[in-house]
Parts: C-alpha cells; structure tokens; sequence
C-alpha cells in the first residue's frame, strides 16, 4: 500500500509542475494587456510602389507563426492605414481575390515573425497596373472594413482558405503601411486561474501522499520462557530490569527456567486434613512429619520457617481466658499458717486431722 502510494504522489507531482508552469506563464503574460484586455503588436513599416497588400492564406500564416491566436473565443482585430488615410481591409476566398487582382501590381506576405517591437515581415512583390474597379465596389468579400480596422475571429474561419487584403478605398496606390495586430484572448483568465489551481491542487495531493505519516505497528513475540535470554542476547538488552520489576530473583530461583513442581511447595490443606485426623494408636495426633525432600529450584525457598499454626493448627495451646487462670497471690505478707492447713493455687488434696507435723495420711502404718 505504502509503494502505490509514494507512486501516486510523484505521479501526481510529475503533473502538477507543467501545470503550476503554464498557469505561471499565462499569469505572467495577462500583466502586459492593455487597458481594454488585449495584446496589440505593432508590424514593421510596409514599403511597396503597388497598389495592394495581400496575406494569401490567413489560418496558414496563423497556424505557422501564433498558433495561440486560432484558440476559442479570441478576436483579432487588424489596423492599418496608407499614404493616403486609412486602409481597406478585406477577408474573402483566395480564389475570388486571385481573380480580382490578376495583373494588378501588389506585395504578398509569405511571413511574419514573432519579435520584441516591430514584427517584421517578408515580400515577395508581384509587377503589374491599377486594378479595374475600386474594392469597395466588390461582393465578394466575407467581411471587410473601410475605417482601416477590421475584426474577425479566427476560431470562426479555422480551416478555410481566406485571403486578407488591404488597399486604399479608392484603389490608388497604397505607398507606406503601416498596420499592426491585437489579440483579445477571452479564454486566457480562466485557462490562467485553472491552470493555477489545479496544479496547486495536484502538488498538495502528491505531497500528502508522499509524506503520510506511516502507521505504528506494534509486534508482540510470544516465546518460551527458557528463550528470553537467548532472545534478549541477541537483542542485545538485558534482563535485570525484568528482575527487578518481579521484586528480584529469589534464592535458588530461575527466572527463566522451568516452573518449579507442585510437589516443592508445601500443601496447607494437605497438612492441616493430615494434623488434624487421629491415628490408630490410642487416638492421639501424630507428630509433625519431617517435610520430604524437595526437588527443584524451589527447594529452601522459604525465607521464615511456617508458623505452627498453618502446618498444625490442632497442637496449638489456645490461651485461656483471664478469669480461668489460678488466682492471684496478694503481695502483702500474710500470717503463719496452722499446721494442717494449705493454700494453693489449685485444689487442695484431702488432709487428714493430726496433731503431728508434718500431718501423715490415715492409712499410713504407725
């Protein structure tokens, strides 16, 4: 999934950098319009003694020189002026200008250079007299201007061969042109912002993708307790934290070997149930037994010998209360005793009346 994704950002980056360019370009370009939006350039001064300048095939020469003016929505709008004031300006089929200015003397354009200033521009004059009738006079012309500006748009008439003239409307020679040519590109604004926008967009996807933070995965290994110092060698860490965090390694204890046997531990209820039960020989309780030997790494693991109460609660003397112990000898001195008489802390054995001391019993032979 990672490596689809780092795909899918250079991808993404690899597009988005034409675009970033050209809407950079188109930026840059709308900051040298004009005040009414359009992009005008000025031709070289046109010198010819004839008496017209023709463009024989007008979408050829775009299509060669600026190819960007044949884009949608764009107008062109075409000025020029004569010696004698402004200029006729005509668009119609080459074949019709062909045949009304057949032997009429004139200049065709074969190029015209993109370039800072003036666009200079290529002749090939064409020898010959006036032509027969004024071109104002025509009918054939699929738009013209005699105000010396002419606008067409070149979308419009993309593909047909149409042939741009210009001359005086009065068909005298034309002498000096002096023409130049404005482009009013409708679509540059948008084409610029959505340029610019899709590209930013197309850049910040590519990075995101790129730098995704990659997701944590935690790994858990299961292993046997007898391979956690093989596995923390190999690790290189150590094992005392562990240690430590159990309350350290009791005596004679593995920490990571195997589990001590139940036998090493000693049963409580086992020895209590066995303390606690009469044996054959005159009822009485059998003594502790001697603890069997333990094996194991338990084996003297007790740190405190058990309490007698827990191993055998049966052979432990329960104080009696204070009110049945023996009674309490004052500390005040107290008068002899007769003869015969005793005080004791527990109950006193039959004495017989005599008058001898020490008092002898009665069946004691004289």
């Amino acid at each position: 999934m990672r490596v689809l994704r780092v795909l899918l950002g250079v991808v993404a980056i690899l597009v988005a950098l034409p675009l970033l360019l050209g809407g950079v370009t188109l930026w840059a370009a709308m900051q040298h319009r004009a005040d009414d939006g359009s992009f005008t350039a000025p031709l070289a001064p046109i010198h010819t003694g004839g008496y017209a300048v023709v463009v024989p095939d007008v979408d050829a020469l775009l299509r060669q020189e600026a190819p960007f003016v044949r884009g949608g929505e764009t107008t062109l709008r075409f000025t020029a002026r004569t010696t004698s004031g402004p200029a006729f300006i005509g668009l119609a089929p080459r074949a019709a200008v062909e045949h009304y200015l057949a032997g009429v003397g004139a200049a065709e354009v074969t190029r015209v250079r993109l370039a800072r200033g003036g666009l200079p521009v290529t002749l090939t004059a064409q020898p010959g007299g006036a032509p027969p009738s004024p071109p104002i006079d025509q009918t054939f012309w699929t738009v013209s201007s005699s105000s010396g500006t002419l606008f067409w748009s070149p979308s419009s008439v993309r593909g047909e061969r149409l042939a741009l003239v210009v001359m005086a409307p009065d068909a005298r020679p034309t002498g000096d042109v002096s023409a130049s040519a404005a482009m009013m590109p409708r679509w540059l604004d948008p084409t610029a912002w959505g340029l610019l926008i899709l590209g930013t967009v197309a850049f910040l996807i590519g990075m995101v993708l790129l730098f995704w933070p990659r997701r944590q995965r935690e790994i858990v290994y299961v292993v046997e307790p007898s391979q956690v110092p093989e596995i923390a060698a190999r690790l290189g860490i150590s094992t005392e934290p562990l240690a430590a965090a159990l309350g350290g390694e009791p005596p004679g204890l593995d920490l990571f070997g195997e589990p001590a046997p139940a036998a090493c531990a000693p049963d409580p209820a086992s020895a209590r149930s066995s303390a606690s039960t009469p044996s054959s020989s005159g009822g009485l309780a059998p003594t502790r037994p001697d603890p069997p030997a333990a094996a194991g790494p338990l084996a003297g693991a007790w740190p405190v010998e058990p309490p007698a109460w827990l191993v055998e609660p049966d052979r432990v003397a329960i104080p009696a209360p204070f009110w049945a112990g023996p009674t309490p000898v004052p500390a005040v001195p107290v008068a002899p005793v007769q003869a015969g008489t005793y005080r004791s802390q527990s109950a006193p054995p039959t004495i017989t009346p005599s008058f001898v001391w020490p008092p002898e019993a009665a069946n004691t032979p004289r």
